[in-house]
Parts: structure tokens; sequence; C-alpha cells
């Protein structure tokens, strides 16, 4: 992974990534490892959200939208449906 060099040079960051691309080693950060290994959105979304939530602000945002938009459409179907 790009973003795990082990290193805060860019310098030395750029060098190891050099070589590793030079040997044939596909360069990906750890989001895209992260996306890989969960194939498939539908298998534990939560984890996964937590996980994304936890590591990128931005996502940790969307993640709370969405759950407070869901939250209303759940109160507003029960209000609906007299439940």
């Amino acid at each position: 992974m790009t973003d795990a060099s082990g290193t805060f040079s860019k310098q030395v960051a750029d060098a190891a990534n050099t070589r590793m691309a030079h040997s044939g080693v596909q360069l990906m950060n750890w989001f895209s490892v992260a996306c890989e290994l969960q194939r498939d959105w539908r298998n534990d979304v939560e984890g996964f959200g937590n996980l994304l939530a936890s590591n990128l602000t931005g996502y940790q945002n969307i993640i709370g939208s969405y759950r407070e938009d869901l939250w209303k459409g759940i109160l507003q179907f029960q209000v609906m449906h007299h439940i």
C-alpha cells in the first residue's frame, strides 16, 4: 500500500513506490485495498461503513446524514401506517 510505506519522507516513499512499480507491483492505497477485500457492499455493510467512517471524516458525515434520513423515513412510515 502506497500510504503505508513506514516513512515520513516523501522522497523515500516515492523511491519505494518506484522500486515496487518497476517490479510489477500494483500500487494501491488502503482505501482501494479495503474496497477490494469488501468486494460486495451487501456483506458486513455496518462493519465496513464503520471502518470508513473512522478513517475518513467526509465519509463519516455522509453516513451520519444517511442514518438520519433513514431514521426519518422509518418514523414517517410508522406514522403513515399507525405503527
